[in-house]
């Protein structure tokens, strides 16, 4: 008799955050797109310093920030 284990693995969808430019003639507008396999948000133009919220978008990719905490976080980088 052979001995058959079945697993389940749940795979929850990891959220990847990336930085968007939009380019102005005033200069570049910068804001942050999160993606995963289901769905993605843009929050667009946010701010026109570029290295701020690159290290920010840094941060919830190394803290694995669930999306639906995204639009706090963001309100919280611009105060």
């Amino acid at each position: 008799m052979i001995d058959v284990k079945i697993f389940h693995i749940a795979l929850v969808p990891m959220t990847i955050y990336s930085l968007t430019v939009r380019e102005t003639t005033d200069g570049a507008l910068y804001g942050v797109m999160a993606e995963d396999n289901i769905s993605r948000v843009i929050y667009a133009d946010i701010t026109d310093q570029k290295d701020g919220l690159q290290e920010l978008v840094s941060l919830c990719n190394k803290l694995e920030l669930d999306v639906c905490q995204l639009e706090d976080v963001l309100e919280d980088f611009l105060c």
